[in-house]
């Protein structure tokens, strides 16, 4: 529910200035309610919830819980870890009761630290949770007992739907506190680790890709990964010199893009497949 306060000053006023300051003041109510939901009805707020299993030392569980999702119609998530922090061992709980399923979560990536997942409401139905509904929980092996781990969205491939069709903004907390703003505008590409940068061009493009600004030493062995945007792999191999050939099956549409440095990641980039 918005949060309000009017403060009235009523001494030394006649009866008549006060049934226009309160006529006035209610009105201003009114209005600030209705700011207040037009604000939130183009966004979605979740939070990371992280609590300690009981009977056990290393074990955690991440809920992501609703703050605010109402006119919902479909959704598309990727949460991300480090690997090294924490090791995935299961889905604790799926909220069936919104229809979502465990077949829809790709399971493929966890050892990667990466959970995509997605949810369309049942019947085309515009969907609306109370605040405190979980939608989904995971339970975690922590690896380093003391270390301070965050679990927080991908931005390639994260979109909320609300029944117009309108993508909206998700600000989401994580499990140390910080609220994280994701809008339509920054889910175009995400390093993952510093331990390397580079570009892709051109994009879109028509199957051929040549990868920029990699450090080339003899010994540098560089390895790809294609995915869908749900994080299905499709196709992976050598980086050849500067470029890759996509797979010539491919259809058109959007793929993420990662590339490998001796077995680390060094960031995922969204590329165009156009025919």
């Amino acid at each position: 529910m918005p949060r309000f306060r009017i403060s009235v000053f009523l001494r030394g006023v006649s009866s008549n200035n006060m049934k226009s300051q309160f006529i006035f003041f209610f009105f201003l109510m009114i209005c600030t309610v209705q700011n207040t939901y037009s604000q939130s009805a183009d966004e979605v707020h979740l939070i990371l919830d992280v609590s300690e299993v009981s009977g056990t030392q290393d074990e955690v569980i991440g809920s992501v819980i609703v703050e605010y999702f109402e006119n919902m119609a479909a959704y598309q998530l990727s949460l991300q870890w480090d690997p090294e922090e924490l090791e995935y061992l299961e889905l604790e709980y799926v909220n069936s009761d919104i229809g979502l399923r465990e077949d829809w979560f790709n399971k493929s990536l966890t050892e990667e630290g990466l959970l995509p997942t997605l949810w369309t409401s049942s019947d085309a139905a515009c969907t609306d949770l109370e605040r405190g509904t979980v939608l989904f929980s995971i339970r975690f092996k922590r690896n380093i007992p003391t270390s301070q781990f965050v679990i927080s969205p991908d931005p390639i491939g994260l979109y909320f739907y609300d029944c117009s069709g309108k993508v909206l903004d998700l600000y989401f907390t994580d499990n140390q506190g910080t609220i994280r703003h994701y809008s339509e505008n920054t889910t175009n590409t995400v390093t993952h680790t510093t331990s390397g940068h580079f570009s892709v061009s051109p994009n879109p493009t028509t199957g051929r890709i040549y990868i920029q600004h990699l450090s080339r030493n003899a010994s540098d062995q560089y390895h790809y990964t294609l995915l869908s945007l749900l994080g299905n792999r499709l196709a992976d191999g050598e980086v050849n010199g500067s470029f890759i050939d996509l797979p010539t099956q491919l259809p058109s549409g959007q793929y993420l893009l990662r590339i490998h440095h001796e077995g680390n990641l060094l960031g995922t980039k969204r590329i165009v497949l156009t025919k």
